[in-house]
């Protein structure tokens, strides 16, 4: 067994006080039975990890949130120094770190829409898939709060040559309120800081507390943008543009009182899906989040965008 102490006087034991702490149980023939003594720092990271397991552990109905199998320390069958930042460097034989057993996905969204054309049967996969995870998610009360391209896996689709786009990386994921079933589910409030990643926030996200699922619903329409932009060739208006002009019209909006409208004037090179796609951006990057649609509604144009490619 593995008991998980956390170290005592601001954290200040180095990696060789740990080490010599873990061979002093050793001496005592506690092989069996001894403790790991983390960081404080290394505590904040596991009760992230494990919220992000928690969070997608329930969301397990949900085919459009990557699969979660199993989630605990794990052991590990060679004594080694972890590398990562916020995971002590003393040895720990037997013992790994905390981790979640996921599902097997072929690469992040972002390399996928950055390393080739997409088809349009691609297109309306990838944002159908995006729309529906976060539809499943804030049914439950559950806030993503850091959507982008690097947070969502894509997966094949068996027997075509396609894949789907599974939202993961829930790691900043929180609960809106008591009345959701995400209550239940001991992840943080949504009142409290959920950083994220601030090229994708809505513009009234003034602090890392304004998390609403309009917020969210704008940073999945900011995705879908960023998709169609990184597919239309080197002329094409880039997302950075976009994001630079959402901070410019929102302070216009905050000096005169009145929101205005993004351009949104980018090409859509698929005839099938065209309209129901330029529909789920307009009603997703709505700078006024009052006027913003819901992610129910935004499912309906993906939803008529898979009925248009026969999906």
């Amino acid at each position: 067994a593995v008991k998980i102490m956390l170290c005592g006087k601001e954290c200040s034991r180095t990696a060789e006080d740990e080490h010599t702490f873990y061979n002093h149980f050793l001496s005592l023939n506690f092989a069996e039975n001894y403790s790991i003594v983390i960081s404080k720092k290394e505590r904040i990271w596991i009760d992230k990890v494990e919220s992000e397991a928690r969070a997608m552990l329930e969301l397990q109905q949900s085919p459009h949130v990557l699969g979660a199998y199993a989630a605990g320390w794990y052991k590990s069958r060679h004594t080694l120094r972890s590398e990562h930042p916020y995971i002590s460097s003393a040895p720990r034989d037997g013992v790994g770190a905390y981790g979640i057993a996921m599902e097997l996905a072929n690469e992040s969204l972002q390399y996928a829409i950055y390393r080739t054309t997409l088809s349009e049967t691609q297109v309306a996969l990838f944002a159908a898939g995006v729309v529906f995870g976060l539809r499943d998610m804030h049914a439950k009360g559950v806030l993503h709060c850091d959507l982008k391209p690097p947070n969502v896996l894509v997966v094949p689709v068996d027997g075509i040559d396609l894949f789907v786009a599974k939202i993961a990386d829930l790691g900043s994921a929180c609960c809106v309120a008591k009345s959701f079933d995400c209550s239940s589910w001991n992840l943080p409030s949504c009142a409290e800081a959920r950083f994220g990643t601030a090229n994708y926030w809505a513009p009234e996200k003034k602090d890392t507390a304004t998390n609403t699922f309009a917020t969210d619903v704008f940073s999945a329409g900011l995705m879908v943008y960023e998709m169609l932009s990184a597919n239309n060739g080197p002329d094409a208006r880039t997302f950075s543009e976009l994001v630079a002009d959402v901070s410019d019209l929102y302070a216009d909006a905050e000096e005169k009182g009145v929101w205005q409208e993004l351009n949104m004037s980018i090409a859509i090179p698929h005839s099938a899906i065209e309209d129901p796609l330029r529909e789920l951006l307009r009603c997703t990057l709505i700078l006024d989040p009052k006027a913003r649609c819901d992610i129910g509604r935004a499912a309906r144009f993906a939803e008529r965008m898979l009925a248009a490619v026969k999906l």
